[in-house]
């Protein structure tokens, strides 16, 4: 099974393993993987597996905290 991972920064080879040993762990299965250096993330982690999507990215934290935000300040 294929696996995207996509960082905003290049990663240590280290942290890359240790997300392999995990993936690996939890999915398990072969799992070739491939990273995208995308930008758009501001920062942490995007894995793509099939039709699962891991989002640690900045910008899905900043998504949620916009959406509470908004809650609240409708309330």
């Amino acid at each position: 099974m294929d696996v995207l991972l996509r960082t905003a920064f290049p990663l240590e080879l280290d942290l890359i393993k240790k997300i392999e040993v995990v993936l690996r762990k939890r999915f398990k299965q072969d799992l070739r993987f491939y990273i995208d250096l995308d930008g758009s993330l501001l920062g942490g982690v995007q894995v793509v597996i099939g039709n699962t999507i891991i989002d640690g990215s900045v910008v899905k934290r900043l998504d949620e905290l916009k959406g509470k935000l908004t809650t609240v300040s409708m309330e």
